[in-house]
């Protein structure tokens, strides 16, 4: 019923819904059939929405994803499956290693982010806001990370210290 044009909206609390009272036969059920909110609530009101999701070029049945609520997951059976990872923020990016198969960044908010055991303990390796992440088409060691404060460029470190020093 959100998609409706014949339903009036307003916004409440920071979120969208029915300026007038909902007839029962529009109200938001579940597969239950049993109403779980208010008479102005809209469909959707559950749903988390994803901003984010990344395969990995080396092997796709390792997919990480970001809802907006800050909940990050991971799939290990091309996205069959999701479990919840720990230790980030909002992600607005990730980026698998090209090259290392249990490598990947997560670009937040609150800086730079590092897996090196494919997405089971993630370490904050920069202070640096980010929003997007480059590879250097030259040097696939080397990492771009673009955010508010411009863009910044890790130093190749190798292998166990990929993007730990940032310029």
């Amino acid at each position: 019923n959100s998609l409706s044009t014949d339903i009036e909206f307003t916004t409440h609390n920071g979120r969208k819904e029915a300026l007038h009272p909902l007839p029962s036969y529009r109200k938001v059920s579940d597969n239950e059939y049993e109403w779980k909110s208010g008479p102005f609530a809209l469909d959707g009101w559950l749903s988390r929405i994803v901003s984010v999701v990344e395969v990995s070029p080396i092997d796709p049945y390792v997919q990480y994803a970001a809802d907006t609520s800050g909940v990050a997951y991971m799939s290990l059976d091309r996205g069959e499956l999701w479990r919840t990872m720990s230790g980030l923020p909002v992600v607005n990016e990730f980026l698998f290693s090209p090259d290392y198969q249990r490598i990947a960044f997560a670009a937040t908010n609150s800086g730079i982010y590092r897996t090196m055991n494919g997405g089971h303990a993630w370490s904050h390796v920069s202070s640096i806001p980010a929003t997007h992440f480059v590879l250097d088409p030259r040097n696939s060691h080397v990492l771009y990370a673009v955010g508010p404060n411009g863009v910044s460029r890790s130093v190749d470190l190798g292998e166990q210290r990929i993007a730990t020093v940032w310029n």
